[in-house]
């Protein structure tokens, strides 16, 4: 495990500041079969996508979408369940409400797997197709970490700020945000071989990175466009490209694939949904 005690300086990662675009494309919602509240954390390169639900009865549980097919998934003997990223591979991280407890899912075997950092839980927000896990501890100060097997590494604590890490690349890049113990966003990073990256957004307010695509060549999340709205996001090295659910004011960007498909959640007035995002078809072919 890495050192906590290290305090390493930020290196700066300027954004180009190119216009802001709303996106072309498809937006799909996506909502479990009776549920009164649905999100989309992950997506694989086929379309496959994982997420969780609420249902009639305040019960949260975790889902996969595959082929048009819903299957819920449960982790046993526990209250509430969560899904997060999802691989190429079938492998799904999450984690459950009571007790807590992170875990790694897989599909064709219908296995799961505890997940713990040392003494710390562990909550896990993404998977590359190496089984390398994203996430942070599930302590009183999070650290962000990254599990290679049984092998945890946190990552550098920095000037005491608590670090979540929600995405990780196909080459082992991190990607997340610092937060100060009041709430405010602090910074969002990037890490890899041992080093931080400052990820600003000269044209964006309130930006939060929450993934990073497989290839590495995507950052998503959300911001604030505007007074009272926020807008998922895409950055692909030139643009910052804002998903906007038709007729939502808020919408939130919590995955990518290899293809450029992109997840989240949108708030309506008949509630949260869950949705993807497909580019048009002259850009994904490029």
């Amino acid at each position: 495990m890495t050192s906590c005690k290290a305090v390493l300086s930020l290196a700066v990662l300027l954004l180009a500041s190119a216009p802001l675009a709303l996106a072309q494309g498809t937006y799909t919602q996506i909502d479990y079969p009776g549920a009164i509240y649905s999100e989309v954390w992950g997506v694989d390169a086929i379309g496959d996508v994982s997420g969780f639900y609420e249902d009639a009865t305040s019960e949260w549980h975790g889902y996969i979408l595959s082929g048009g097919i819903y299957t819920q998934i449960d982790y046993p003997d526990a209250t509430g369940t969560f899904l997060y990223g999802l691989n190429d591979l079938g492998q799904v991280v999450g984690d459950t409400a009571f007790p807590s407890q992170g875990f790694l899912y897989d599909i064709s075997t219908h296995a799961f797997t505890q997940l713990t950092c040392d003494s710390s839980g562990v909550i896990p927000i993404g998977i590359n197709n190496a089984g390398v896990i994203a996430g942070f501890t599930n302590t009183s100060q999070p650290e962000g970490l990254a599990l290679v097997g049984s092998d945890c590494r946190t990552i550098p604590l920095v000037k005491m700020l608590n670090t979540y890490v929600y995405g990780v690349s196909a080459s082992n890049e991190l990607v997340g945000y610092l937060r100060a113990s009041d709430g405010i966003d602090v910074a969002n990073f990037s890490y890899i071989r041992g080093a931080y990256a400052k990820i600003s957004f000269p044209n964006a307010l309130r930006v939060v990175v929450q993934a990073i695509s497989p290839t590495g060549d995507l950052l998503a999340g959300y911001y604030s466009p505007s007074p009272g709205t926020t807008a998922g996001f895409l950055y692909n090295g030139n643009n910052l490209t804002t998903l906007q659910f038709p007729g939502s004011s808020y919408t939130s960007v919590a995955g990518v694939s290899s293809t450029g498909e992109a997840v989240g959640v949108f708030i309506s007035a008949s509630g949260a949904h869950g949705f993807t995002w497909t580019p048009p078809a002259d850009t994904a072919k490029k």
